[in-house]
């Protein structure tokens, strides 16, 4: 039994009828349904359409179809699915439009060419649907797994593939590249006493005051609650590297009073560089621990070199 939306007129001959079951099945989809001349001017569009793109139905007839255009696409993209649509009368795909009101948004899009019975393209049946919730939930995903979400700094997963990224150019480029391993001295402390939420706030304040001492081609990781690992070009000989290891380890110490109650906070890093003291990033992961173990026990808010580490232990 037709819902009341879809009852059909009676007495109506047999292809009007059908006409008006298609026209109300039309008007009911959630997907919008473009219909366009073969030079692309519109001459009819659903319901659908006018939700999903803001324009009123009054307001496209008659227009191109470029209406829509987002500019997001290139010259080439239009020319591929014009050839699709001459050559197989279909194309679909995912492609960027813009609504009415200047807001870019991606739409799952099907066209079909609609021939005579002289096989001339009379019109085309464009049907799409709005994917940009998807794409941002994709996104929000994507977010979770690979950025920490209390410091926004990549993730343990995404850190190690950047790091290993970073040393396949340096060896192909013959660079030295250094990685630091910060361990947070007595964050646990400060948990206990004044609360997560309080410890929390003083590891954002740690990285934000670590990352103003980076530049722009460095990467900072937070690999563990109170771990994170920064990995650095040095073209200097290890210079850079020594330099930027004291200012993070001074800013770390300083006093954090944007809180209350005001507390001091040290780091323990250890260092580690590529070739010399490692080839692989587990390696070069591991090393730079040895070096923050080799900080730590020395009674932390300190630098320690796993090259030094190593010999102090084989002496």
């Amino acid at each position: 039994m037709l819902s009341p939306s879809l009852a059909i007129e009676p007495g109506l001959p047999e292809h009007a009828t059908r006409l008006q079951l298609f026209e109300s099945v039309i008007n009911q989809t959630e997907n919008g349904v473009v219909i366009t001349e073969p030079d692309g001017a519109i001459v009819y569009v659903n319901p659908a359409f006018t939700r999903i793109t803001g324009y009123s139905r009054d307001h496209v007839i008659g227009k191109n179809m470029r209406i829509l255009q987002s500019g997001r696409q290139s010259k080439r993209f239009y020319q591929a699915m014009w050839e699709s649509l001459l050559t197989r009368d279909s194309w679909s795909g995912t492609i960027w439009n813009r609504r009415k009101n200047g807001e870019c948004y991606q739409e799952w899009l099907t066209v079909n060419a609609v021939r005579n019975e002289a096989q001339e393209t009379v019109v085309y049946v464009g049907m799409f649907s709005d994917i940009s919730s998807i794409k941002s939930r994709e996104h929000q995903l994507e977010q979770l797994a690979y950025i920490d979400p209390l410091t926004e700094l990549p993730n343990q997963l995404l850190f190690h593939d950047r790091l290993a990224q970073t040393l396949a150019f340096a060896r192909r480029n013959d660079q030295a590249v250094s990685l630091l391993v910060v361990d947070v001295d007595c964050i646990k402390e400060v948990n206990e006493r004044y609360g997560f939420l309080f410890g929390d706030r003083i590891l954002q304040n740690i990285s934000r005051r670590m990352q103003k001492e980076l530049c722009e081609c460095d990467c900072i990781g937070r690999l563990a609650e109170d771990e994170f690992s920064i990995l650095l070009y040095d073209t200097e000989g290890g210079a850079r590297t020594v330099d930027v290891c004291e200012r993070i380890r001074a800013a770390i110490a300083k006093p954090h009073d944007e809180y209350q109650p005001a507390v001091t906070i040290t780091a323990s890093i250890g260092l580690a560089r590529y070739p010399e003291d490692a080839h692989t990033a587990e390696a070069l992961i591991t090393n730079a621990r040895v070096g923050m173990y080799a900080a730590k026990g020395d009674g932390g808010n300190r630098i320690r070199h796993y090259a030094d580490t190593r010999a102090q232990l084989q002496s």
